[in-house]
């Protein structure tokens, strides 16, 4: 008799398919979300394949995940471990991108049903932006053992087809697509977006939903997670200086309502982090601001598409016009110390300074004696007024992806200002040169691509 593959063993670990899981009612709903989750945490079968896909360790915590008669106990290590890196994820990442169902993620979790290429993308995405106290006695590592254990573990579940659902392996891709561990990487943020932006388009999710006979519930996600690639599309193009994806003119998709954040607002445990009006206002404006992000895109970086001056004046009135159409729950406030509104106000304001640099910083055509837009200027020391908002609170660590490429841009500004005669003006821009890099040698601790930029200055 063979002997099962290591991908056999995990399939016979993890029974039930997520896709095919019918909602209980909702006594046993609550029965469940009451009840410990009921898990167990076991080595690896062959531990050769432990050791080339992760740090080598005896990694207790990165065991195969599976359901199991006898319950953990809340005071288990792993599983009090596994609550708090869950808990980053959902307070930290999900916010600004909400490609999962979390009622349906919360109810499986504690059933011990979930996916197992669904937990492991989540456990890398948490590795990333968690606290560092959390890996302190867990036989885990650092921080970058951590991310790429994880990682390493859902791209193998990937590759051997593991994931049938593909809603939910969308979001999965979706999310992989935050790794990018080397410059020279293969399979690194590019790629991963592609995958699931591919997958996406080929379920239609790229189209109205409208006249569909999805459920709403379907519609509501399928919205989610299509703006959440659209979103990220256009911020990778433009920081990578790669072309979009995602054309307009083959989309039609409905904008992101408050009714397609209901239908999982209703969550019972602290470990899915409650959803306030702040964070739907966040995602339904980032993604208009995105929008205005590839057109920028277009009109300042095309190869072939003439840049007019009427067209930028065009523009910087529709993001003049997005800035006063702001609902008040984003609009600037003091910094607090927590993930709330002046936290999700202060990414989104990042965004929409860093579209202002790129629509009105200086060409090479132009150059450094063609002067500086007063625009471009105010908006770089915006973005490094924010920078220091979030370090002071020390929410830096927390702050969404697009912080960095906002944080280059806000740079280059202060680069060219540095170049002019101005005393004062130079001294200034020094100061808040300082105050940048400071902020990306902090972010780099989480996203090494913060390391990168430093290592070019």
């Amino acid at each position: 008799m063979q002997p099962q593959s290591f991908i056999s063993r995990m399939k016979t670990y993890h029974q039930v398919d997520s896709a095919r899981v019918k909602t209980p009612q909702s006594a046993v709903r609550q029965a469940s979300l009451t009840s410990p989750p009921k898990y167990t945490f076991r080595f690896l079968p062959r531990p050769q394949i432990a050791a080339s896909y992760t740090t080598g360790k005896p990694l207790s915590i990165l065991m195969c995940w599976h359901s199991s008669r006898r319950a953990a106990g809340p005071d288990d290590p792993a599983a009090a471990y596994l609550r708090c890196i869950v808990s980053a994820f959902f307070r930290s990442v999900h916010p600004g991108f909400p490609v999962l169902d979390r009622s349906a993620f919360e109810l499986r979790y504690h059933q011990g049903t979930a996916s197992l290429f669904l937990l492991q993308t989540v456990f890398f995405l948490s590795a990333t932006v968690c606290d560092d106290n959390i890996f302190e006695g867990s036989q885990i590592g650092n921080r970058a053992q951590a991310r790429r254990a994880f990682y390493n573990r859902a791209k193998l579940l990937y590759d051997a087809d593991y994931e049938t659902d593909n809603t939910l392996l969308t979001a999965c891709l979706f999310l992989l697509g935050f790794w990018w561990q080397r410059p020279q990487e293969q399979k690194d943020s590019w790629h991963w977006l592609g995958c699931a932006i591919s997958l996406a388009q080929t379920m239609g999710m790229h189209r109205s939903t409208e006249q569909s006979c999805l459920s709403p519930r379907t519609r509501s996600l399928w919205k989610r997670i299509w703006w959440s690639l659209y979103i990220r599309d256009r911020h990778v193009s433009a920081a990578l200086g790669r072309p979009y994806r995602i054309r307009d003119q083959d989309c039609n998709p409905e904008p992101l309502g408050e009714a397609d954040f209901e239908f999982d607002s209703h969550t019972t445990t602290d470990i899915i982090a409650k959803q306030g009006a702040y964070h739907i206002a966040y995602t339904q404006n980032v993604s208009s601001l995105t929008i205005l992000l590839g057109r920028i895109l277009t009109l300042r970086f095309s190869p072939i598409e003439h840049c007019a001056p009427a067209d930028i004046e065009d523009v910087g009135a529709r993001l003049r016009d997005w800035e006063q159409n702001l609902p008040g729950v984003v609009l600037q406030r003091s910094m607090s110390g927590k993930l709330g509104a002046s936290f999700w106000t202060a990414m989104l304001y990042a965004s929409f300074h860093n579209c202002q640099i790129l629509l009105y910083r200086p060409t090479r055509e132009q150059g450094i004696e063609g002067g500086l837009n007063e625009v471009a200027i105010r908006a770089a020391d915006s973005i490094t007024r924010i920078a220091e908002d979030v370090l002071t609170a020390n929410t830096l660590r927390k702050c969404q992806l697009h912080m960095i490429p906002a944080l280059f841009a806000a740079l280059s500004i202060h680069a060219v200002v540095i170049q002019r005669e101005e005393t004062v003006h130079r001294l200034l821009a020094e100061n808040r040169s300082r105050q940048c890099m400071l902020a990306l040698r902090e972010l780099s601790k989480s996203w090494p691509v913060g390391g990168w930029i430093l290592g070019l200055l």
